[in-house]
C-alpha cells in the first residue's frame, strides 16, 4: 500500500510479508526499511475487542513496562539480529553505550562515534571521582551524586537536565559492561574502556551514533534504537520541530 506522511511531502508504502519467519509488517521509507512481528496487529486487536474498543495511547520507553489498560510502543533489541557492517542511532548515548557492550559480550567488536562525547564524559568522571584509584562502587556512588547536584542547579536556572543524566547513565551502563579482572575494578577501569569505545581510529563491524553525530553521513545497514526518545525532550513547539527534524535525519541515513 502506498501512503503519504502526516504533511503529505513524502511517500512510503507498507506491506505484510508472510514469507518471513514470524510473518511481518514492512515499512519502507526510501531506502529506508522497518520491520514489525504481524502478529502485533492481531493482539492489538484482541487487546482493543476486551477493552470495548476503547485504550489510552501509552507513553512508555522501551523495556519498561506500559501502564496499565493503554497500548504503548515496544521494541527489543537483539544484537545476533543485526549484521555485520551495520550501524544503529539513537536519540541520546546511554541506550548506544548498553547497546555496544552487548555485541562486546557477544564477541562483536563496536565503537561509539564521537570522541567528544567520550571526552566528555572522561570530564565527567573526572569531576565526580577526582581519583582513578576509587572502587567502582563508590564511584557510581559519587557520579550519581554529581549528576543530581548539576541537575538541581540546572533545574534552578530552568535549563534542560538531559544531557546530564545522559552523561550519568552512559558512565553507569560503562561501569555495568566492565569485564570482570584479577582484581577489583576501579574508575581507572571505566577510563579505559571510555577510550576504547569511542576509539574512531579502530574500524568495527558494528558502529553506533547519536542521530546529531550521524548528520551529513550514510551506512549501508541502519537500525534505530529506542525511537519514541525522538521528541520525548520537546518543550516548544521549536523544540518539537527540531525533533521532527531529528526523526528525518534517523531514517534518511541507509544509503
Amino acid at each position: 500500500v502506498k501512503l503519504k506522511t502526516p504533511p503529505g511531502t513524502s511517500d512510503y508504502e507498507m506491506w505484510l510479508d508472510e514469507a518471513a519467519d514470524p510473518p511481518a509488517i514492512v515499512c519502507q521509507v526510501g531506502k529506508t526499511q522497518l520491520r514489525y512481528d504481524a502478529r502485533c496487529v492481531e493482539d492489538l486487536h484482541a487487546m482493543l475487542k476486551k477493552h470495548g474498543d476503547w485504550m489510552l495511547l501509552g507513553s512508555a520507553d522501551e523495556q519498561k513496562p506500559a501502564a496499565e489498560g493503554t497500548v504503548a510502543h515496544e521494541a527489543t533489541f537483539k544484537p545476533e539480529a543485526i549484521p555485520n557492517g551495520s550501524t544503529i542511532l539513537c536519540r541520546t548515548n546511554a541506550p548506544l553505550v548498553e547497546a555496544a557492550f552487548r555485541f562486546i559480550r557477544g564477541g562483536r567488536a563496536a565503537k561509539v562515534l564521537g570522541r567528544d562525547i567520550g571526552q566528555s564524559l572522561q570530564t565527567f568522571l573526572k569531576k565526580a571521582c577526582r581519583s582513578g584509584d576509587i572502587p567502582i562502587r563508590e564511584a557510581m556512588a559519587l557520579v550519581e551524586t554529581h549528576a543530581q547536584a548539576l541537575a538541581s542547579i540546572a533545574e534552578a536556572k530552568g535549563r534542560p537536565v538531559e544531557a546530564i543524566w545522559d552523561k550519568a547513565d552512559s558512565i553507569s551502563a560503562i561501569a555495568e559492561g566492565l569485564p570482570y579482572g584479577d582484581g577489583p575494578a576501579t574508575a581507572r577501569d571505566i577510563f579505559s574502556a571510555i577510550d576504547r569505545l569511542f576509539d574512531q581510529k579502530t574500524a568495527t563491524p558494528i558502529t553506533l551514533s547519536t542521530i546529531h553525530k550521524a548528520k551529513g553521513r550514510e551506512w549501508p545497514n541502519v537500525y534505530i534504537l529506542r525511537p519514541s526518545l525522538i521528541g520525548k525532550f520537546a518543550r516548544t513547539p521549536a523544540d518539537a520541530q527540531q525533533e521532527q527534524n531529528l526523526r528525518y535525519v534517523a531514517i534518511t541515513r541507509a544509503r
